[in-house]
């Protein structure tokens, strides 16, 4: 008898101790699944900005149309390379505080140890961009720095005969 509830004992041990490792298994699967949704919007949102399709603009904490319960920020602002822009969009998950997570009542503290967090996960991308409106096309059609001396247009290459690749 005192062998069965022994037993019975250990089994109930092993079963609590595998539930724990499957619920943690399933919140770092879940984790892993918003983190992927996370880049996935991220790189779309930056395409989306790089190509034109949206104007290049800071946006702080916008809903997603596409993505419920995820917000995107845009932050567009000068490098110290004269010329370069960084480009950052972060998208993250909206998170509401549990319920009782407020203030507590005549104390004005929060009983949470996240305090004014809403955010869950989030990705975040960071570009270096060349300014277009420091930018001038040249007469060749290159790209040349209004500020940097000298001109962009190649010169001709010559050939051992003393030639050039000019058409007469």
């Amino acid at each position: 008898m005192l062998e069965v509830l022994l037993a019975t004992a250990l089994l109930f041990g092993c079963v609590v101790v595998l539930v724990q490792l499957a619920s943690i298994g399933r919140e770092h699967a879940q984790s892993a699944d918003a983190l992927a949704v996370a880049q996935l919007a991220c790189y779309s949102k930056m395409n989306a900005l790089l190509c034109g399709a949206e104007p290049l603009e800071t946006l702080k904490e916008e809903p997603m149309d596409n993505l419920p319960g995820w917000v995107v920020s845009v932050e567009v602002e000068d490098a110290e390379q004269e010329g370069i822009r960084v480009l950052r969009v972060t998208v993250s998950e909206e998170v509401e505080p549990a319920p009782g997570l407020g203030i507590l009542p005549g104390t004005g503290t929060s009983d949470s140890t996240y305090g004014d967090e809403k955010k869950g996960r989030s990705f975040s991308l960071t570009r270096w961009i060349y300014d277009v409106k420091s930018a001038t096309v040249s007469d060749g059609g290159f790209v040349t720095d209004p500020h940097q001396e000298g001109s962009a247009e190649p010169e001709p290459a010559t050939h051992a005969d003393g030639g050039t690749d000019d058409a007469p």
